[in-house]
């Protein structure tokens, strides 16, 4: 069984609707207050070497990366790589549906990234 000690951070993990042009604001982007929870649980979250900046539509972009274990639950094997979390004050968007890590299989491994146009 994982350590309790390693989960110290919150994470809410958050799902955006089956677009249609309801959940659409006034400038046709998606709006952030539509989104569904899926779960609130604890992480541990760790931050995949130092950040790294490229010029994107004509901007400067700096990006972070993140690695983030949950424990393994029903809940948590729904969540896939459209789906978003929210941690350290920041949103992530996963790249992958969850993995499972350890000699137990008993967590699941996610991959995050903010800063970059998705």
């Amino acid at each position: 069984m994982a350590r309790a000690g390693n989960f110290r951070e919150r994470a809410l993990f958050q799902r955006a609707p089956a677009s249609d042009d309801d959940d659409l604001d006034d400038y046709g982007n998606e709006a952030d207050d539509i989104l569904a929870e899926i779960a609130t649980v604890w992480a541990d979250i760790r931050m995949e070497g130092p950040g790294s900046e490229k010029l994107g539509a004509g901007r400067l972009e700096a990006t972070e990366v993140i690695t983030l274990r949950v424990r393994d639950s029903a809940v948590m094997r729904g969540v896939t790589a459209g789906d978003r979390v929210t941690a350290r004050g920041k949103v992530w968007n996963l790249q992958s549906a969850g993995v499972h890590v350890g000699r137990k299989r008993d967590v699941l491994e996610f991959t995050g990234i903010t800063g970059a146009a998705q």
